[in-house]
């Protein structure tokens, strides 16, 4: 039943980052592009390189043409998706695994809104 307390903008953001949580994936991890020095790593200062990359492209995607689905939404509702997926592709980061627990854990018990603007 959980679903049932997320907006529809919340349920969208979430399909669509799933959807897009490993796109262009190199096949390669976070470690492996640091350790290379690659122009990713680089890029995105060595944090969570592949969960940046992967939002990054998801929300170019969602801005070019014939792929910008959300382009029928108001500015103030595609903005809060695009937060809302940045968010949930960023948290795939298993080394802040133990932070989002504790973060889901908080909204739980204060019944905040899952992907709030924070």
């Amino acid at each position: 039943d959980f679903y049932k307390k997320l907006t529809s903008n919340e349920l969208i953001a979430i399909l669509i980052a799933a959807a897009g949580h490993d796109l262009a994936h190199p096949g390669v991890g976070n470690s492996f592009l640091v350790n290379a020095k690659h122009k990713l790593a680089k890029r995105h200062k060595n944090k969570a390189v592949l969960e940046r990359f992967h939002a990054e492209y998801c929300l170019f995607l969602l801005d070019a043409e014939g792929t910008d689905i959300l382009s029928h939404l108001p500015a103030t509702q595609q903005e809060h998706i695009k937060h809302t997926i940045s968010k949930c592709i960023h948290i795939t980061d298993m080394e802040s695994h133990h932070e989002l627990l504790a973060e889901l854990d908080e909204c739980a018990r204060q019944k905040k809104e899952l992907c709030s603007e924070e």
